[in-house]
């Protein structure tokens, strides 16, 4: 794709024409692109509606809200939230807690009939918690709440969707959600020659991406002293991504695993290729080792700041955490696509559709829908953009986060918005725990990137693994 042309792709969808809202919002994203929406003229257009004063809402009732959390990042934006609520509701107090050994002190919490009223949810165990009814089912009211359907007629249309549970209930809400994307040193890059992932969109492949990777490797006999990048060698910021760019995935549409048909093996070929046969990756041994003593967060993120790896796929907020570890690495670091397959010509993706539920337990359902539905409002949402936390739910609130000038850089941070043309959720399933079904995986996988197996016996184990898992509890 042309560089010039790299403006957010956001096209009305079948529930923002029904909402009535599509047109608008396209229009306003496109003057916020800096791109003119075309203007009636003005002997053509309809007389302004008369604005209608908004219904003035009852105050809640007093309560305290509680909402968990499984990380620290996003409490100060919540927080934010509740006070700006409490604001309008002086009864109502809410407190956000970041909870040490989160899932299982939350289920532990639900048997005993307590816990938080409102609590994060990730994609990949929603389904599983869905068809076991353990949030609050909160289809009626979302249909029903004028701010819940604007927040449906202006989010991610795929996020909706993947909240709405089998196509009919809802037991929560997306709220946040990562984005993969190569993450590169500009510097070394054009030092050695190339063009920048970021100016090359879609051209960005795998052909390019393991030419850049050898050519940036350096080595003083057989050490090397820097590598040009790291194998993608996990599901989430690694092989899974590839998979899908090659027309591949983990589960099909019936819940099987997948992971070892023809599409996916070339992928994991390449992917195990860098680390392997180019040796061009340092291996996990190495990270940690070479990482010992770092500052920040050690391992990939040490070594991408020190300048020690070139090349990364990895998750677009990481960079907040570079910019805090290494802010002074001395180089450039910026976005480009996750690198598109040759055969299909573009990238894939995955994303942790990171979402929002209502404990079924709480004691103050009116009170807590009141917090839940103004954490859809796009104020709250651009609390969660202008913090740098993820990318908000809200296409209209993540223009902010994608905004460098906003946020803390990089220049193209806007690719990992575009990503989002060819992202689909990680893999989750209605009754195998997201642990349970990631467990041939951790088999399998480090041993394949060791070589102890070849790529086709290890996929050909974790998909037979894996279905029996699903098998035997279909049972």
């Amino acid at each position: 794709m042309d560089t010039d042309e790299r403006s957010v792709r956001i096209h009305p969808t079948r529930r923002q024409i029904l909402a009535g809202g599509g047109i608008t919002l396209t229009a306003a994203l496109l003057i916020s692109c800096g791109q003119a929406a075309t203007a009636m003229p003005a002997e053509d257009a309809p007389a302004e509606p008369e604005a209608e004063e908004p219904a003035e809402q009852p105050q809640a009732e007093a309560a305290d809200i509680t909402v968990w959390v499984w990380w620290p990042d996003p409490v100060a934006s919540v927080e934010q939230m509740g006070a700006n609520y409490a604001e309008a509701n002086p009864g109502v107090n809410v407190t956000v807690e970041a909870v040490s050994g989160y899932w299982d002190n939350l289920q532990s919490a639900y048997v005993g009939g307590t816990g938080p009223d409102i609590y994060l949810m990730n994609s990949v165990n929603y389904f599983a918690w869905s068809n076991r009814e353990i949030p609050a089912d909160i289809t009626d009211q979302f249909k029903a709440d004028p701010i819940a359907q604007d927040f449906a007629a202006n989010a991610w249309d795929t996020g909706i969707d993947f909240y709405t549970y089998k196509g009919q209930r809802m037991f929560g809400v997306p709220g946040m959600m990562t984005s993969i994307i190569t993450l590169f040193n500009e510097d070394a890059v054009t030092e050695g020659g190339f063009a920048v992932p970021s100016d090359l969109g879609t051209d960005w492949d795998w052909d390019l991406m393991q030419e850049y990777a050898i050519r940036l490797t350096e080595r003083e006999g057989d050490q090397v002293t820097r590598y040009g990048a790291f194998a993608p060698d996990a599901i989430e910021q690694g092989w899974l991504n590839y998979v899908r760019a090659n027309g591949g995935d983990f589960l099909n549409d019936d819940l099987r695993c997948v992971i070892d048909s023809p599409e996916s093996i070339e992928a994991w070929h390449f992917c195990v290729d860098l680390a392997l046969k180019h040796r061009v990756s340092p291996t996990s041994e190495q990270i940690a080792e070479l990482s010992q003593g770092m500052a920040g967060r050690g391992g990939r993120f040490a070594l991408f700041g020190s300048g020690q790896v070139i090349l990364w796929t990895a998750a677009s907020n990481n960079v907040k955490f570079l910019n805090e570890a290494w802010p002074g690495s001395g180089f450039t670091w910026d976005y480009g696509y996750v690198a598109s397959s040759p055969n299909t010509g573009h990238p894939g993706g995955t994303t942790n559709i990171v979402g929002w539920c209502i404990n079924s337990n709480t004691k103050t359902p009116d009170q807590t829908w009141g917090v839940f539905a103004n954490m859809m409002t796009k104020d709250s949402q651009d609390i969660l953009a202008r913090a740098d936390v993820l990318r908000p739910a809200r296409d209209d609130s993540a223009q902010l986060y994608y905004d460098p000038e906003v946020t803390d850089g990089p220049a193209n941070r806007i690719a990992a918005f575009e990503m989002f043309e060819w992202t689909t959720n990680l893999p989750t399933h209605d009754v195998v725990s997201w642990g349970e079904m990631l467990g041939p995986m951790r088999v399998w996988n480090p041993q394949i990137f060791s070589g102890a197996v070849s790529v086709e016996e290890g996929l050909q184990n974790m998909a037979a693994e894996t279905n029996a898992l699903f098998e035997a509890a279909a049972s």
